[in-house]
């Protein structure tokens, strides 16, 4: 295996923990030649960002003016292969063989591409030519290292911030657009002021975190902080894909029947987009109310229990979220119990679309979405019971939490 195979499928275990295997294509093919499409394409809904990646065999033995030709040459490769692939999935069908979904068939123009992605392994900064392309077709070009790619997707860990940073980028003078290998620099700049516009390059960045490190200090340890509650969300994600082996015991016939098909799964990858595209604030808000009633539950000593409360985001103003806690409750009562909830809290709060997740005694998740709500007197009724007597807060959402007053 060559160095830049085996950089591949670590950066695709490594970039699908936040944004979910489901959402990270390795190595796609187009059809009918059956050659490969580019790198990697990061994909949520039909949004996708592509990936050309290019590695050294031996990092250590280039620096200076062999780093800077190689990684001229490995970027125009790149460039090259991703306007190649631009077209193709305009023009062909492809396919990708999926660790977890198996093979995977896409429709010629089903992705509409937001951005394309340079990488290019470097542990110094380059500088490339003037010539580099910024843009083609109307799809943004962006170049980074290998490394700074990882650190931005542990950083910005969903995929709308990840295209939000990059559309960020596009402010920035067009030689620093053009620089592998610095951007933590320009990160810190964009976490204290949260845009580019007003960045003149890679120095005034450079200067203007320098002068601000105890702010740059503090904003880094609060969304640290704030970042683990997003982690229990990622979670609920990932685990959405596999189906825990005994499904089925214990449940009634019609609950049963509200399972998808063992051999044609789709339902999840439905409940995982509605995880997926929430903001990493909105992740973050989201799993810190889910761990607030799961701790709750923790400190009773009553045998059998739930809690729950809703959220909704203001990106989905038709949506509405549920969040439930159980303990010693039996699975098929969980399960009615969750559904009557959710279908409350729609008709309660006039909402379209929903989605309920519950933790059951701590060992797994029960997810649960609706799309295409209808009220009835029954789910009125339902809204009234529950929900009445609950107060909904507003909380700010931003990506580096403010400070509590």
């Amino acid at each position: 295996m060559q160095r830049t195979d085996w950089a591949e499928e670590y950066l695709d275990k490594f970039v699908a923990i936040p944004l979910a295997h489901e959402c990270v294509y390795l190595r796609p093919y187009y059809l009918p030649a059956n050659k490969e499409l580019c790198d990697f394409i990061l994909l949520l809904r039909d949004r996708g960002i592509m990936i050309s990646l290019k590695c050294q065999e031996d990092p250590s033995q280039k620096t200076g003016a062999k780093l800077k030709a190689w990684a001229t040459k490995a970027a125009n490769k790149a460039v090259d292969q991703l306007k190649g692939a631009t077209r193709s999935v305009k023009e062909r069908h492809f396919y990708c063989n999926h660790a977890r979904r198996g093979k995977v068939d896409f429709q010629q123009n089903f992705i509409k591409l937001a951005h394309l992605l340079v990488l290019v392994e470097t542990f110094e900064p380059v500088n490339l030519d003037k010539d580099f392309p910024l843009s083609h077709s109307g799809i943004p070009v962006s170049y980074l290292s290998t490394n700074d790619f990882l650190n931005l997707t542990n950083e910005l860990r969903a995929f709308p911030d990840m295209e939000r940073y990059l559309n960020a980028r596009k402010a920035l003078p067009f030689e620093t657009r053009k620089t592998i290998g610095a951007e933590q620099h320009l990160y810190q700049y964009f976490l204290i002021r949260g845009s580019f516009d007003a960045c003149k390059g890679l120095d005034h960045a450079k200067k203007h975190i320098n002068s601000r490190a105890r702010e740059l200090h503090d904003l880094q340890t609060r969304k640290t902080q704030a970042d683990s509650s997003a982690l229990l969300i990622e979670d609920v994600a990932d685990q959405l894909a596999v189906r825990h082996s005994g499904y089925r015991e214990g449940l009634s016939e019609e609950m049963k029947a509200r399972f998808d098909d063992p051999d044609n799964r789709k339902n999840y990858l439905l409940m995982q987009n509605e995880l997926c595209d929430l903001p990493l604030p909105d992740r973050r808000l989201l799993g810190s109310r889910f761990k607030d009633i799961i701790e709750r539950l923790k400190g009773t000593d009553q045998i059998e229990c739930m809690a729950y409360q809703t959220s909704w985001i203001d990106a989905k103003p038709d949506f509405v979220y549920v969040l439930v806690s159980s303990k010693g409750v039996v699975r098929q009562e969980l399960l009615k119990r969750c559904s009557d909830l959710l279908l409350g809290a729609l008709s309660f709060y006039l909402k379209n679309r929903g989605m309920v997740i519950a933790d059951r005694d701590g060992e797994s998740y029960e997810v649960q979405i609706v799309t295409k709500f209808q009220q009835s007197p029954e789910t009125i009724e339902a809204g009234r019971h529950f929900f009445t007597e609950r107060k909904m807060r507003d909380y700010p959402s931003t990506f580096v939490p403010e400070v509590s007053k």
